[in-house]
Formats: structure tokens, C-alpha cells, sequence
């Protein structure tokens, strides 16, 4: 700004910031010692405390005349005097500097602390906020790679052998006034007298601009909208000061601009100031005396753990080990980094069961009780969505790096449903995020490391629709062993049909129905906002209520041998996993040695080829660390700092239930279909007289239906001759009324496999399915009505496998 001539109104405000730095000096001497640092550690950027500015200057009977308010409210008046301020003080106690670097033009000046009406988030952006500094907190989500922009070019006259200097300025430059306008980006070629001029590139001075996007923290979003974003500009020293994924508080001046490509002003926040949060997902709520004595007395109760998995979703029936591993998932492990090597804390886990069996429910229940949670499922998800992407800037044609919900959801949980939806392209990008808590981008000429440290919790469905316990879990759901090695527990949910059960689930379900006391999460999230509430009304924050008023299950929870104590309210299992969370067990001698000998035994039982076949999973040395995992969450759940033998007890009884999900599984489908044929014979006994009747009836349709087609069987060729795994059927046995019912199941089962993506269908999956689904269904039904669909040409058997003509 030399040579510039300033209005009274200018150079009171200029000698008003040199006035701050004099005071200063005078006085504590806090940006004396600030600059010094400043220099001695090379950064180019000193950080002015808003309390320091609102103390000083103004009238004390004026409100708003000190310099903080003036700053936050007309920045482009007070900034650049500050940073001219800044480099005066530079030039006059640092020589040293200034003989050495004298780059004063990058010195420049940013702001941090209490912000007040002006610290909102993208979503609360509004008109009035153009040209003021406000302060935004959100999420980092797309970087552009760095670009230099000129700042002075240098022209050689070589008819006049002498030097010619050019300014630029943009839109968004400070320097600007009803004197100093934007300068026209482009290089002159000839000076006024039209001798032409050389530009002298080495001689030009340039400075670094880089464009991000930073958008509403994920968590804040209101349900059933898009998370607001704002494009932020950095400048110089803050280029490159964080990357996607980080949570940063930015502090800039929010300006609007017009470009060629626009007939309307766009917007964007010109940075100066970034402050990298920490990477909890949101503030925590802050623990009472009351709270934190309700927490100690709640962690020496025995059966803490027990009562804490009970508060987890208690409007769904069952599902005991699920709820107790989601809160061992949401207290986590302890992360460690040995060696270069990264020891991931986060617990993950899969739940695979057939439909209506409650899975997304529990998802759902995460969702609301973890601070940081995104949701997405297999088909809406690619494996760019998941992990992070290097795109194409639509504007400058610039590539840029775009976050994924894994890098979103860091320290936090993400919940994916239909896992087995997604193709198996996009579940290997998930490979290095779950083991590694990183994600590797290499496209487009940029190579990047992203942070993905979130726990996964998926739910898949068996991709025939139904559970086969014959076959292995990698078979049902159509996953690699590679991915399923990463999840520490895996649970298969059956829908169980026996009497018992079915009557429970339908009592439960009528129960949540009658009553709206602590069964469904949004009484209890309601309650939560009314704490909210009355803390800020009156500024003050009441004790979290431990126990909801009543227990509605406890009656048939006795009955069924579950928990019949009061119900932890949720707010109060929100606050006491926070507490329990930042704790740091490490494991005792007797843990370590536990742990060892449960994992060779485990070894030692896979070994055998029989013991393989009935395991859901392999026991590799990630179980190991599973294991690790598990035992220090339990002792979080404690608050205990030492890992014990109990601990490792609780993880080994989870670990167990995992690894013999396949053969429980299997004997829980036993069982179910040994109370189906019981119940049958109890309740369908028909007399012979109508057994007799449907007999006839069914033998004389078949006739008539032999007549009207006998052309079209006799073209068909007997698909089953020659094959060993299909025997020729035997003749249709049994009640007519069965057999037309197995019948349609099986059309059924065929219209929808053409339907679908699968081809094809194993002929003994297809028996096992029906054979859940109809317990009086023998071997000879099933086959004589497989012949007797693929007579009509609707389906062909080939090497033991069904196909859809």
C-alpha cells in the first residue's frame, strides 16, 4: 500500500492497530514473546486472541466501538492495517529476519478464541454474514491440489533497458477501496509507448492458493436433510494445513465474488485461520458430580455388563449376544502404535440373518446412540463412497480429493446395510480402512493417506433369502474369507419358529404397541432434548436420570430367565460409555496367559478337518487381537485399568458363540423342525374320509391336465436320467392338500430366482429351505414335485443345481 494516499478514516484505523502492538509492548509483552516464536519456528502467521481485541480501544460507554467488535464487523478495514501493523514491528525489533527473509508481504495475522454470535455452522450461514468474519466448525470433505497465482509480474523494456513492475488483485483481495480496484489478470505486452515488453518470469513473485470444501459435521445434520457445505480458500501459509476427513474450526472472512462462468455471485470464506479439532465427533457433555458418582456406583455393581446390554434396544425381544457385542463395540479397544505399526482399537462386527429378524433395528440404535455415526447400505455405497475418490473439478477442471464415509465416520461408527448387496469391487476397498484404520487414494497423479478409524457394524441377508446351515457362512452370504476375517464377532440370526418363541416375539411386539415408556429410542432421545433445554433456559444442567421409571419386560423377562431389573435409561448408557471410553486397560499376567492358551486350543480344534466344517469362521492371528480387543472393552466396562481373567472369560464366551454359530445354527433348525412336526401331527390329524377326497380330487386334475397337454410332455426330455445327483422321483405320496402347497412354494422359489441375479440354485439349499418352511415335506414329495416343474419347462437339474428356462 505505498504511495497510496488514505482517507482520516483509514489512518485512524491504521494507527489504532499499531497502537495494539504498542501497548503490547508496554504492557504484558504476550505477542512480543508471540512473534519471536513466531519467527523462530519459521511460520509466517502470529494469532491474535479475540478476548485481546475486545479489550482494547473504544469508548467503555459505547458498546461495539472496541476493536474486536469494529474487526469482526468491517474486517476489510481493520485486517490489512493489521498486517501491515504486524510487519512494521517485524522490520523494526527483528533486522535479523529482514537480512535474512525478507519476505514481509507473507506475514500476516489470524484470529482464535470466543467468537460469540459469529462462531455458527455452514447450515446457519445467512446474507448478513457477507463480509464479516465469522468462525465455522465442520468437516473437511474435498481438497483441490495446490495452485500458484501471481501476485507481481516483472517486465523487461528493451528499448528503454530498464524494469517494469505490475500489481495484481482479484475480488477477493483486502488492498480494495473505493481507490483500489481489481486489476485485469492479464501480462501486458507493450508499455504505453508500445515497446514490447518481456516478462521475466524468475522475477515474478507468486503466492499458493489451495479450495476445500467444508462441510456440516455429519452428526448435526437434521434427519432427512443434505449436510450444508462452504467452499473456503486457503492462502499462502495455510495451504496443505489439513486434508479430508479432519474436523477443523475455520475463521475467515465470508466474501462474495462473481465469475465468468456465473451470471449471479458465488460465495466463499477466505481463511485466515485454521484450528484442527480433536478427533472426538462432537463436544462431550459435561459429567456432573451427581453423574459421575452415579457412574462409579453403577460400574461395582456384578452384572454391570449384563445390565448395560439390556438397556441396548430394549424394544427389540432376543438378541442377547448382539447387544452385548455392540457394547463392547461402542467402548472399543485400546489403539496402539508400535514400531511403525498401527494396533487398531476399533471392534467390528456382522450380524447375518434372515429377514425380519431385527437387524436394522439394531443399527438403527447405534445410529442414535453413538455421538459420530453415518449410515449407508451396500447398493448406495461404491467403493469410492465408502473409502474416498480423486474427482474432477467441474469448474476449473482441477482434480480434487473427496472424502468416503469410512474417512467421515473416523473415531466414530458406521453402519452398513444389505452388506451383501455391495460387489465385490467395492468391499475390497474395505479392506485396508477395517485392519489398518487408513485409506490409500493413488489416482490422477495424487497419493494420499486418509484416517478411516471407525468401528462397522454391517447386517447382511443369506443371498438365497433364506439361511442354509448346511453350508458355510462366506457360502450363504457371498463374502471372502479375507473380509470376514476382519470382523471380530459374527452372529447368524435365525427367524426361530417354534411355539415358545413365536408367542414371546408376538407378546413383545404387542407390548411396544400398548405402552411408549422406555421401548422405543425416541421417548428417550425426546427426554434428551429437554436436558438440552434446560440448560440453556437456565443455565444449568440437571443430574442424568439413571433407571427409566418402569421395566414393562420385566415380568416375561423372568419368565424367560433375562434381566428383570429396572432399565438404564439411555442417556445415562450414553454418558457412562463416554466416561468409560477414555479409559486404558492393560492386560494382567493371568489375562495374557488365558488369552494364549483359548487361542491354541481354538488352533488345535480347527485343526481337524471335521472341526473346520462346522466353524463360522477361521481361527487365524487376527482372532488373537479379537480376543485383546474384546477382554479390554469388558474392562472398560468395568472402569477397571487391568485386564483380568474375568474379562478374558466374557470375550471367550462372545468368541465362542461366533465361532459356533454355524453348528448352533444347525441345531437350533433341528430343533425348530422337530417342534414343527410335532405341532403338525397335533393339529392337523385329517380323517381318512377327507384324505380319500383330496386324493381323488388331485388324481382326477392330473388326468384331465394329461390330456389337455400330451404333446408337450412327451417333447420334454427326462432331465433326471443319468444324473447321480438326482435320482429318478418316486411317485407323489401324501395329502393332496400339502402337496399343492410344497408346489406352489417351489413356483414361488422359481419366479423369483428368474427374477433375480441368480441363475441358479443349489437342488439342496432349495430342499433345506423347504423343508423349514413345511416340516411334513419328505424327500419323495420334494422330488416328485421337482419333476414335475421341470415336465413344464419351467426349470432344468444339471450337476446338482436348478436352473430358470
Amino acid at each position: 500500500m505505498a504511495g497510496r494516499l488514505l482517507s482520516d478514516e483509514q489512518l485512524a484505523v491504521k494507527q489504532q492497530c499499531r497502537d495494539f502492538f504498542s501497548a503490547d509492548q508496554e504492557g504484558s509483552r504476550k505477542y512480543v514473546r508471540a512473534i519471536h516464536q513466531m519467527l523462530e519456528e519459521k511460520k509466517r502467521r502470529l494469532i491474535l486472541n479475540m478476548q485481546d481485541l475486545h479489550r482494547f480501544g473504544g469508548d467503555p460507554k459505547k458498546k461495539g466501538s472496541d476493536l474486536g467488535h469494529q474487526l469482526l464487523v468491517y474486517p476489510n478495514d481493520y485486517v490489512r492495517f493489521l498486517d501491515e501493523a504486524l510487519r512494521e514491528v517485524v522490520e523494526l525489533d527483528h533486522r535479523d529476519f529482514v537480512n535474512v527473509d525478507s519476505s514481509l508481504q507473507l506475514l500476516h495475522v489470524g484470529f482464535d478464541g470466543y467468537f460469540g454470535k459469529f462462531q455458527i455452522t455452514p447450515r446457519e450461514l445467512g446474507a448478513w454474514h457477507l463480509n464479516k468474519i465469522v468462525c465455522i466448525e465442520g468437516v473437511v470433505t474435498r481438497t483441490t491440489s495446490n495452485m500458484a497465482k501471481i501476485a507481481t509480474s516483472v517486465h523487461w523494456n528493451e528499448a528503454k533497458s530498464q524494469f517494469h513492475e505490475r500489481a495484481y488483485r482479484d475480488q477477493l483481495s483486502l488492498e480494495l477501496d473505493d481507490q483500489v480496484l481489481p486489476t485485469v489478470n492479464v501480462m501486458p505486452k507493450r508499455d504505453s509507448e508500445n515497446n514490447i515488453l518481456r516478462t521475466e518470469h524468475g522475477l515474478c513473485t507468486y503466492h499458493d492458493i489451495q479450495n476445500v470444501v467444508l462441510q456440516e459435521r455429519p452428526e448435526k445434520a437434521p434427519v432427512g436433510s443434505l449436510p450444508r457445505s462452504v467452499d473456503v480458500r486457503f492462502e499462502n501459509d495455510l495451504v496443505d494445513c489439513c486434508k479430508p476427513g479432519d474436523r477443523a474450526k475455520i475463521v475467515g472472512i465470508f466474501m462474495p465474488y462473481t465469475d465468468s462462468n456465473h451470471r449471479d455471485f458465488s460465495t466463499v470464506l477466505v481463511a485466515n485461520n485454521v484450528i484442527l479439532l480433536d478427533s472426538s465427533p462432537d463436544e462431550e457433555t459435561e459429567l456432573l458430580p451427581e453423574d459421575l458418582k452415579s457412574i462409579q456406583t453403577m460400574s461395582k455393581k456384578p452384572d454391570i455388563f449384563e445390565r448395560l446390554s439390556a438397556a441396548v434396544a430394549p424394544s427389540i425381544f432376543g438378541h442377547s449376544y448382539p447387544k452385548m457385542a455392540i457394547i463392547l463395540m461402542m467402548l472399543g479397544g485400546v489403539e496402539l502404535n508400535q514400531d511403525h505399526h498401527h494396533i487398531r482399537g476399533d471392534i467390528h462386527l456382522l450380524l447375518v440373518g434372515e429377514p425380519a429378524t431385527a437387524k436394522s433395528q439394531l443399527l438403527r440404535f447405534v445410529m442414535k446412540l453413538a455421538p459420530l455415526a453415518l449410515s449407508t447400505t451396500g447398493k448406495g455405497s461404491s467403493g469410492v463412497g465408502l473409502t474416498g475418490a480423486v474427482t474432477t473439478d467441474p469448474e476449473t477442471g482441477d482434480k480434487t480429493l473427496a472424502a468416503g464415509a469410512m474417512v467421515l465416520a473416523d473415531r466414530g461408527v458406521l453402519c452398513i446395510d444389505e452388506f451383501d448387496k455391495m460387489s465385490d469391487n467395492d468391499r475390497v476397498a474395505m479392506h485396508e480402512a477395517m485392519e489398518q484404520g487408513s485409506v490409500t487414494i493413488a489416482k490422477a497423479g495424487i497419493q494420499a493417506t486418509l484416517n478411516g478409524r471407525c468401528s462397522v457394524i454391517a447386517a447382511a441377508n443369506p443371498v438365497y433369502g433364506f439361511y442354509a446351515v448346511t453350508h458355510s457362512v462366506a457360502f450363504n452370504v457371498g463374502l471372502p474369507e479375507s473380509l470376514l476375517s476382519r470382523f471380530d464377532l459374527l452372529f447368524i440370526i435365525l427367524d426361530d419358529k417354534s411355539s415358545e418363541w413365536t408367542r414371546l416375539v408376538a407378546d413383545h411386539v404387542l407390548q411396544n404397541h400398548r405402552t411408549g415408556e422406555g421401548i422405543t429410542i425416541g421417548s428417550e432421545m425426546s427426554d434428551a432434548l429437554l436436558v438440552d433445554e434446560d440448560k440453556n433456559k437456565k443455565g444449568e444442567r440437571k443430574p442424568v436420570q439413571v433407571y427409566l421409571s418402569n421395566n414393562p419386560y420385566a415380568k416375561r423377562n423372568k419368565s424367560r430367565g433375562g434381566h428383570t431389573g429396572r432399565l438404564i435409561s439411555i442417556e445415562f448408557l450414553r454418558i457412562y460409555i463416554q466416561h468409560a471410553k477414555k479409559l486404558k486397560p492393560i492386560l494382567s499376567d493371568a489375562a495374557r496367559e488365558k488369552i494364549e492358551t483359548h487361542w491354541l486350543e481354538l488352533r488345535s480344534e480347527q485343526a481337524n478337518q471335521e472341526a473346520t466344517e462346522q466353524s463360522a469362521i477361521y481361527i487365524n492371528p487376527r482372532t488373537l487381537e479379537s480376543l485383546i480387543r474384546l477382554s479390554t472393552a469388558h474392562a472398560k466396562c468395568r472402569l477397571s485399568t487391568i485386564v483380568e481373567e474375568e474379562d478374558v472369560d466374557v470375550a471367550i464366551s462372545l468368541l465362542r458363540h461366533t465361532v459356533n454359530a454355524r453348528s448352533e445354527a444347525l441345531e437350533s433348525k433341528k430343533r425348530e423342525k422337530e417342534a414343527m412336526e410335532e405341532l403338525h401331527q397335533q393339529d392337523q390329524q385329517p380323517d381318512a374320509k377327507s384324505t380319500n377326497q383330496a386324493s381323488s380330487v388331485k388324481s382326477s386334475g392330473e388326468q384331465q391336465q394329461q390330456q389337455q397337454q400330451p404333446q408337450r410332455q412327451s417333447a420334454v426330455p427326462d432331465l433326471f436320467e443319468g444324473n447321480s445327483s438326482m435320482p429318478p422321483p418316486p411317485p407323489k405320496t401324501g395329502n393332496g392338500t400339502a402337496y399343492a402347497n410344497a408346489s406352489r412354494v417351489m413356483l414361488e422359489e422359481i419366479n423369483r430366482i428368474s427374477s433375480g441375479e441368480i441363475p441358479s440354485i443349489d437342488i439342496d439349499v432349495l430342499r433345506e429351505s423347504m423343508k423349514s418352511s413345511l416340516p411334513q415335506l419328505d424327500d419323495a414329495q420334494f422330488d416328485s414335485i421337482l419333476k414335475s416343474h421341470c415336465d413344464h419347462n419351467q426349470c432344468m437339474v444339471a450337476e446338482g443345481r436348478i436352473y430358470v428356462l
